[in-house]
């Protein structure tokens, strides 16, 4: 059960969980969570790919806190929620338009279970960080090469905020089916 009624890193989740399939709300599970014959162990399915997921966080276009008037220090957090919470990365950058070129590698267990959630904060000395602006997405959607991702608010709404990544998805390891 999610509560609508307070956006959260929770709601974010659901958000990008149901965008794949086109974003209708439907989205099927993969083969192996719904084999009867299969018991679920990364160690010894056949058929699970491991991958590793490079990306090149580049920069970021419009970031702004609108509730404070002064220049944003933005940080990107990017995580990975899937069967392990896989890695958890930030960097920091002064501006509304900040480069940051920094490279993150991430080792993704089992790709059709992973979210990839990208984060960015407006750093604060004195006080909490504030959330800007957020976007989730399934791995299985992610596509290589140079892309934008258009950076949503804090319940989801659009906004004029992005990030320049370059992705790059290369298979890391291949389970063989197990001996009876």
């Amino acid at each position: 059960a999610l509560n609508y009624q307070h956006c959260d890193s929770h709601m974010a989740l659901n958000y990008g969980r149901f965008l794949d399939n086109g974003g209708c709300g439907y989205v099927l599970k993969p083969d192996f969570l719904t084999d009867p014959n299969s018991e679920f162990d990364t160690s010894s399915y056949s058929g699970i790919v491991q991958q590793r997921l490079t990306l090149r966080i580049i920069s970021g276009q419009f970031l702004s806190n609108e509730s404070s008037r002064d220049i944003v220090d933005p940080y990107v957090h990017v995580i990975t929620y899937g069967y392990y919470l896989e890695m958890n990365t930030y960097y920091l950058c002064k501006g509304l338009n900040p480069q940051w070129n920094e490279t993150m590698v991430f080792n993704i267990s089992v790709p059709e279970l992973c979210l990839v959630r990208f984060v960015v904060f407006d750093y604060d000395k004195l006080s909490k960080n504030d959330l800007l602006v957020s976007f989730c997405l399934p791995m299985s959607t992610m596509q290589t090469g140079y892309r934008h991702i258009h950076l949503r608010d804090t319940c989801d709404g659009t906004t004029y905020s992005t990030l320049f990544v370059h992705v790059d998805i290369q298979p890391l390891k291949t389970f063989a089916s197990p001996k009876p």
